[in-house]
């Protein structure tokens, strides 16, 4: 083994060598050999990272509905848009008579102030929990309930209800139901 390594290794240690005849309990006082201090190696002391300051995320994000219709996506591609469109339109509404919130676009967000608000009247969500939202408001896919003078309607994922026609048709019916 290299001894360089060794002094390194026992920088801080006092080293002892136990004698072959020595048994039991017997102690030893005087040490054999002493790591000299030329062996120790610098302690090199790192500063603590100064942290980068981050932009703090509101507890709410200021929505300020310019529609009555709230709906909450994940995540959101073409092909997903072009499906919402058609489903809005089985319903007489085009996407820009709703609000559209991206999720994934939005980072952490809570919407606890939409109830408040008053301007709202339907939230429409494609496979977003309320509680990732911060509202503690549980709901059963497809089925719909109202809190505070505010319709709200869960439904799976838009990816998800593209090629499964069960989902689409409970989604249409209640869809029907929600927007009567």
């Amino acid at each position: 083994m290299d001894k360089t390594f060794l002094q390194y290794l026992f920088s801080e240690e006092t080293i002892y060598q136990i004698p072959s005849g020595i048994e039991g309990n017997q102690v030893l006082v005087t040490p054999v050999a002493e790591v000299p201090s030329i062996a120790r190696p610098e302690k090199v002391q790192k500063e603590a990272p100064i942290p980068t300051p981050v932009a703090s995320v509101p507890d709410f994000i200021p929505y300020n509905p310019k529609n009555q219709v709230l709906i909450l996506v994940d995540k959101i591609n073409a092909e997903e848009m072009e499906l919402l469109g058609k489903i809005l339109a089985a319903v007489q509404l085009q996407i820009n008579q709703v609000d559209l919130l991206d999720l994934s676009k939005a980072g952490g967000t809570s919407l606890k102030n939409i109830l408040t608000q008053k301007s709202l009247k339907q939230l429409l969500t494609f496979g977003v929990s309320l509680f990732k939202i911060q509202l503690e408001i549980p709901l059963t896919p497809y089925q719909i309930r109202e809190v505070q003078g505010v319709r709200f309607l869960y439904s799976d994922a838009l990816g998800e209800i593209k090629d499964d026609v069960t989902r689409k048709k409970a989604l249409w019916s209640a869809m029907k139901a929600f927007f009567a």
